[in-house]
């Protein structure tokens, strides 16, 4: 029986859902038809702040941006000289995706063009494939995506790998993924087959990266849940801004 039966069935029985998270090992599926024989599913690198060995996007125009500051506020202007933005603003910012500027007031956000143009901030936070990669982009072809507020993860065919049955979810590393169950507030490990696992144990936190970054403060399940779905949704573009990371050690 596969483990999102379980865990469908079980989510309205939280007793026996620990129950069977202790006890039970889940009979496995066959493993996906994109998982070749010998090979272990594996994340090196994620995300964008390494860039993974990927040379930085070039931003088509920003090049010849800069912010300036005007009494403790800031303004965007061209190196030329010509005026964008008035110093109006707390903070400017270049998009890392897109040539844009994020301009931040009383902790409101704006963005512009490079001609100085309001943008729609539906339009501007709009994921680029490049940032989809960063933020939900696993390697080997792998992939995490939302479906009614869980996440799960795919092939880049379209074929699933882990439903989309958890809270949060890690690439795999070493063979195993890490998915949240907010039930039993513990993080559990996926296999290979996309199933759900009693070995390893199921843990409290888990770290994000495989390069040592994890969230940034405090630690425990609500904590990490609450950093990987941040991540995730920045890359979704249902954020403004991404978390804050900090050095973790990881396995």
């Amino acid at each position: 029986m596969k483990a999102h039966f379980y865990i469908h069935f079980l989510r309205s029985k939280p007793i026996l859902l620990a129950t069977a998270v202790a006890m039970c090992v889940f009979s496995p599926r066959p493993a996906s038809t994109q998982v070749q024989d010998g090979v272990i599913l594996h994340t090196a690198c994620e995300g964008d702040l390494f860039h993974c060995g990927k040379a930085p996007l070039e931003r088509k125009g920003l090049a010849a941006v800069e912010i300036f500051d005007a009494g403790g506020l800031k303004g965007a202007r061209m190196r030329d000289g010509a005026v964008l933005l008035q110093p109006n603003y707390d903070k400017i910012e270049m998009d890392k995706y897109k040539p844009l500027l994020r301009a931040t007031k009383d902790k409101q956000h704006f963005w512009f063009d490079v001609q100085g143009n309001a943008i729609d901030k539906h339009s501007a936070l709009q994921p680029t494939p490049e940032k989809l990669r960063d933020y939900l982009g696993c390697d080997q072809g792998l992939s995490i995506f939302q479906e009614n507020d869980l996440y799960g993860m795919k092939w880049n065919n379209g074929e699933i790998q882990i439903e989309p049955e958890y809270e949060a979810l890690t690439c795999y590393r070493h063979g195993f993924a890490w998915g949240a169950i907010t039930e039993i507030r513990l993080w559990c490990p996926i296999d290979q087959t996309g199933e759900m696992r009693v070995t390893p144990d199921c843990r409290e936190s888990v770290a994000t990266f495989p390069r040592g970054i994890g969230h940034q403060s405090g630690g425990g399940y609500k904590n990490s849940v609450w950093w990987n779905r941040a991540y995730r949704e920045y890359g979704l573009g249902k954020r403004a801004l991404p978390p804050k990371v900090s050095s973790q050690p990881t396995f």
